[in-house]
């Protein structure tokens, strides 16, 4: 995949995790915090594969998305989002 491809993924799922927390805060507005919470995490979930589609890392399952950014060994790297 170039990287060009990996960027265009992670602007999905960067967009997808942003339209979750737009959710979760209008759930937020009205009351709703049960799902307000869920569209959070989903939020979270989504942003982490945007970073990690930059590694072309792809963790459909919740449990490896998180276990790969437990990794001690696992560099995050947010300068990959200059130019996004």
């Amino acid at each position: 995949m170039t990287i060009e491809e990996r960027r265009d993924l992670s602007r999905a799922r960067l967009d997808r995790a942003c339209d979750c927390l737009k959710t979760a805060r209008a759930n937020r507005d009205i009351g709703d915090y049960r799902a307000a919470a869920n569209r959070s995490y989903y939020a979270v979930f989504h942003a982490m594969r945007a970073v990690l589609a930059l590694e072309e890392v792809d963790m459909s399952k919740h449990s490896g998305a998180l276990s790969e950014n437990r990794d001690p060994g696992q560099k995050v790297v947010y300068d990959h989002y200059t130019g996004l």
